[in-house]
């Protein structure tokens, strides 16, 4: 009898090694995972800092004094020709791969899935409406051929809100699955901290497009306090990343 006690606990707690992302399997796609959100989120983090400089140089004249921050930004315009198109799939790759890291059952994983695949393709295809050309090539070419299809489902007085609305929905899932992960780790925490400001974010996005703010005198506040939660999104982002690194293998 506590021979078997003693193999149902061992089996017990196996399974859920394998399942919150233990397995030998679960570490090699949370390693992968992280390494896209760390080039995504260094990304990010230059590339916002090259808009603050150029855009807000009166709000954000603190990164005039960053040291190497110049040189930074002329190897950042350097490897953007080679990975500036493939940003955002790595970024939407490494989440949904934490699904499946994080995630505490197959049914969950494979709803979690389901779900971020559609928002993500509400999102596609409320940004084709607007302008083909914000789609990949690749993806514009199969909207293209169905385009009467997917109008019909999106027109153009609401692709602006399939098109946040779509990423809102990815990010809450992804948000979702990642908060129920335990026991808590410092890479999750930061991880999570990220997901909301970016989740917080996208709410002001689609709150905006209800509001006429042309002319006001205070858009530039909003403008601005919208780069700094983004730019604090993706700082997050790469330090949630090199913890999950270091910490991809440990038992």
């Amino acid at each position: 009898m506590a021979y078997s006690y003693y193999e149902s606990r061992t089996a017990e707690r196996g399974g859920r090694s394998k399942n919150s992302g233990n397995s030998i399997f679960g570490k090699i796609i949370r390693f992968l995972s992280y390494v896209g959100l760390l080039v995504v989120g260094f990304y990010a983090v230059v590339s916002l800092l090259g808009v603050g400089q150029a855009i807000y140089p009166d709000y954000v004249s603190f990164l005039s004094d960053i040291v190497l921050i110049d040189f930074v930004l002329n190897v950042f315009k350097t490897i953007q020709t080679y990975i500036g198109g493939y940003v955002d799939f790595i970024f939407l790759g490494a989440l949904f791969l934490l699904i499946w890291v994080f995630g505490k059952s197959t049914f969950g994983k494979i709803v979690g899935s389901l779900l971020f695949l559609v928002g993500i393709g509400a999102n596609q295809i409320g940004k084709f409406v607007i302008d083909p050309l914000q789609v990949p090539e690749f993806l514009r070419n199969i909207l293209t051929e169905n385009s009467s299809v997917f109008t019909g489902i999106v027109d153009s007085s609401i692709a602006p809100y399939a098109e946040s609305g779509g990423l809102l929905l990815s990010f809450l899932v992804v948000l979702l699955v990642v908060s129920t992960r335990k026991p808590k780790r410092i890479h999750t925490f930061f991880l999570r901290s990220a997901l909301f400001f970016v989740i917080l974010n996208l709410i002001i996005t689609i709150a905006l497009k209800f509001i006429d703010l042309s002319g006001a005198s205070y858009v530039v506040y909003i403008n601005v306090g919208v780069f700094y939660l983004l730019l604090v999104s993706y700082t997050f982002i790469v330090i949630s990343s090199v913890f999950g690194i270091l910490g991809a293998f440990k038992a």
